[in-house]
């Protein structure tokens, strides 16, 4: 350095790469002190204190002893150390700083996202519905049975008691009729009828238009039944027997030649019999109407109807009006299905067809038709509560514990039974949608609940991690600050050691560095190699002289003159910037 000082270590290092640069020649490099000038250059870093400086003096002097050059070597790393310790330390503090910064916000925010999942979870209670008692299968289905069969019975019940009124009032026309000698075979329509399927049985040969247009055997049974019925019978007497019928009823009996006979007239109640097993063959044919055409039937029905209110008048038709009211009001508890379920018995054993527990599936398989039948068949207030204990019993799990929303909307969602159902009663439709929505509203709140719990674990566990964190960063900054001490007071003791204790106290201080890692096993080897040479007779200028061409050497110059003199130069002066 000629003896010229910088300002800072940095400053002075360009300055001694000028002086190289002038100086420079083109040897080997000695890889020793090559790692003497990188640790002057390291030295030079932001964080190392004035202290450099001096170890640059010692390494740079023309006059010191050869011994000072170690010192310097040794002061410059030591230095490098201190700094490196120091920089740690104040890291490893930040480092702690900002850790318990970010515990305490954890742990704040784990507290408050506790608190706020406590909250939700209280609101996530599932609310039991308030429709009434949870009733089981045979307590749903018995009571719209009980109530459907005393409707049939009530509407029966009426029925007969029209018609012990008006019958007997058409009974006493009948037998008025007849005891006046007028009998329904007499009438213009009876006679007609019989004629009609007379000519059907067994054509005229001289009036029908064909001989071969007969009946089936099915329409016959239909044919002969109704002539069978309508035509008079005529039976041969004996004298006394003629005597005994003409006391008895003196217009049947009559002479033909010389035998005596006696008609019997067709009687009303023989008619109105084949009338009725006639409506019979509609839907289940009786005995002898097997395979019968139903229109025949039906047309038959009609014909022989009509004489019978030609002979009775106004009196039997409203007995019939009776009892075809009778028959339509039952309707709905004989015909339907669900009316046969709710009514129906094993023949006369009035043991019912289908058992009470199954009476519920059958209703809600019908959705709001199932509904609107039982209130027709049972009555409003039976239904009514018939769908009140089918959505009570619905909204309740096989535990006897409350559905939570998704379980309930499974059964009252679009397109369900239950919600069909709920359409014939817009009151308790509302109801239930409004404890779908308290059942929404705490299965958000449980969600939200969960989510909490999870915010306030996750920070929790941030906040543990980041103690953990803090105290590690503690332990390595009070580690770095004693590191940082030692080398500073290795260096205090390596400037005021006597000539004769640097070297040994140098050697003991590179081992300590090596062991640290501070040092890397070819640095120290090189240091231990570099104090054994200086305890022989190595003065400081030989040692300069050495680090000189080293230096001009690793610039890479090759041949000495001024171009040569200035790229060598200017290749210094970028290493040390770290360009």
């Amino acid at each position: 350095g000629r003896g010229r000082m910088g300002e800072t270590p940095l400053s002075k290092l360009k300055q001694v790469a000028g002086d190289v640069a002038s100086n420079a020649i083109a040897v080997p490099a000695a890889h020793t002190a090559g790692k003497i000038i990188g640790m002057g250059a390291k030295a030079a870093a932001p964080y190392v204190a004035p202290r450099a400086q001096a170890a640059l003096d010692f390494l740079f002097s023309k006059s010191a002893p050869g011994v000072k050059s170690i010192r310097g070597r040794a002061a410059s790393a030591l230095e490098r150390g201190a700094g490196e310790a120091t920089a740690a330390r104040i890291t490893a503090q930040e480092r702690a700083a900002a850790l318990k910064a970010q515990g305490e916000y954890s742990q704040t925010a784990a507290a408050g996202f506790k608190s706020r999942a406590a909250k939700a979870q209280s609101k996530a209670v599932t609310p039991t519905p308030a429709l009434g008692e949870v009733k089981t299968l045979s307590e749903r289905g018995a009571p719209v049975r009980e109530a459907t069969v005393a409707k049939r019975d009530e509407i029966y019940a009426n029925q007969t008691e029209n018609d012990k009124v008006l019958r007997p009032i058409a009974d006493q026309i009948v037998a008025e009729n007849e005891a006046a000698g007028k009998f329904i075979s007499d009438l213009p329509s009876a006679k007609s009828l019989l004629d009609e399927v007379t000519q059907r049985t067994t054509p005229n040969p001289g009036t029908s238009p064909t001989a071969t247009n007969l009946p089936t055997p099915e329409e016959a049974k239909i044919l002969n039944a109704v002539q069978t019925a309508m035509r008079d019978r005529t039976v041969e007497l004996t004298p006394a027997e003629a005597t005994a019928a003409s006391q008895i009823d003196p217009g049947s009996v009559s002479k033909v030649g010389d035998k005596y006979v006696r008609t019997f007239k067709t009687s009303f109640e023989a008619l109105d019999n084949l009338r009725r097993r006639l409506g019979d063959s509609f839907n289940s044919p009786p005995a002898g109407f097997e395979g019968v055409p139903t229109h025949l039937s039906r047309y038959m029905y009609k014909r022989v109807s009509q004489v019978l209110d030609d002979f009775v008048g106004s009196a039997r038709q409203e007995v019939q009006d009776n009892w075809k009211a009778g028959i339509d009001s039952l309707a709905p508890y004989d015909e339907t299905r669900l009316g046969k379920a709710l009514t129906a018995t094993h023949g006369e054993t009035g043991i019912p067809t289908v058992s009470a527990a199954e009476i519920p599936n059958r209703i809600v398989s019908q959705g709001r038709e199932g509904i609107e039948q039982v209130s027709a068949l049972a009555g409003p207030e039976t239904a009514k509560q018939a769908l009140r204990d089918e959505v009570q019993a619905a909204l309740i799990g096989p535990d006897g514990a409350p559905l939570g929303y998704d379980e309930a909307i499974k059964k009252f969602g679009h397109n369900t039974k239950l919600a069909d159902m709920l359409k014939s009663d817009p009151e308790l439709g509302a109801a239930v949608q409004q404890h779908l929505q308290r059942l929404n509203d705490a299965k958000m709140a449980g969600t939200r609940a969960e989510a909490f719990t999870g915010f306030s674990k996750a920070r929790t566990q941030a906040a543990e991690t980041a103690a953990k964190g803090e105290e590690a960063a503690l332990k390595e900054a009070a580690a770095a600050e004693k590191q940082g001490l030692e080398f500073t007071a290795d260096l205090k003791q390596l400037e005021v050691a006597k000539p004769k204790d640097v070297l040994s106290q140098a050697n003991s201080i590179a081992t300590n560095m090596f062991k640290n890692g501070k040092m890397t096993e070819e640095e120290y080897t090189s240091f231990v190699a570099d104090i054994a040479k200086a305890q022989k007779t190595m003065n400081v200028e030989q040692f300069r002289n050495r680090a000189l061409k080293i230096l001009a050497a690793a610039g890479g110059t090759l041949a000495v003159g001024a171009a040569g003199v200035q790229g060598v130069a200017s290749q210094i002066r970028k290493t040390i910037k770290g360009e």
